[in-house]
């Protein structure tokens, strides 16, 4: 996708204020889509010194876009939504009844909910790598 030099200033800014909301780094982000921490340098980078309007454009792939979504834990097309000069969409945690708040794993996924929104990825995974020894009954 071709995309201008402000198109790609609005999408660095966008994602800078969403990973500092996240607390993660550059490295957490591009591990999590998948792509090199010099591409999500490069798209940050562009907020802060975007290129002389007459500049020609540059490319960033679908994939990527998407990808960065992802990471990001904003809805699949945000980026591309950010691109259009739309706002993304944040990914929202599904709310759970009442009952399956009460047994043991509605309590654990109640607390990340409500934590969720200040853990890294990083801590994201910890959490979810030791639920799930926990449930399959390998770590007690």
């Amino acid at each position: 996708m071709d995309v201008s030099a402000d198109q790609k200033a609005r999408l660095g800014r966008y994602a800078i204020a969403r990973r500092d909301d996240l607390g993660a780094t550059q490295q957490e982000i591009a591990n999590r889509a998948g792509v090199s921490t010099n591409t999500v340098r490069r798209i940050e980078a562009a907020a802060a010194s975007p290129a002389p309007a007459s500049s020609t454009t540059s490319r960033i792939t679908a994939k990527t876009l998407r990808s960065l979504s992802r990471a990001l834990r904003w809805e699949e097309r945000s980026a591309e939504r950010i691109l259009a000069g739309g706002e993304p969409i944040e990914l929202a945690i599904p709310a759970l009844d009442e009952r399956t708040w009460t047994d043991s794993r509605g309590r654990v996924w109640k607390e990340l909910a409500e934590r969720g929104s200040r853990l890294t990825p990083r801590q994201e995974q910890a959490i979810t790598d030791a639920i799930s020894r926990l449930l399959d009954g390998h770590d007690t």
